[in-house]
């Protein structure tokens, strides 16, 4: 779901994905970041100057994290398979995981 251009994948692939480790009893790992909406935050980041270190946190947002996490669960509860998802960084993010997991997804 990161890195557009490079490593990203869209919702299609994403559910081909889930039901393939579904059927391969495998657990399914995700970064989950809104790949489309931080290129256009670093693009706005390259627009105004910034391209030191601090580019990568100001074009991702805790918004878009807990956006993609939130997609990226309610998919899996869809498919019926178990998710992980890696590199957590923000509240938002946090609190979508702890959502999920009080309701049993």
């Amino acid at each position: 779901m990161a890195y557009k251009g490079a490593l990203m994948i869209g919702d299609e692939l994403l559910l081909q994905g889930l039901k393939k480790c579904k059927s391969l009893g495998a657990l399914a790992m995700v970064h989950a970041e809104n790949g489309d909406a931080v290129d256009e935050g670093q693009k706005k980041m390259i627009e105004l100057g910034i391209t030191g270190p601090e580019e990568h946190a100001l074009s991702r947002p805790p918004v878009l994290e807990g956006e993609a996490t939130a997609r990226a669960i309610h998919l899996a509860d869809f498919v019926n398979t178990p998710l992980y998802v890696v590199h957590v960084m923000s509240i938002d993010a946090t609190e979508e995981i702890a959502k999920a997991r009080t309701s049993g997804s």
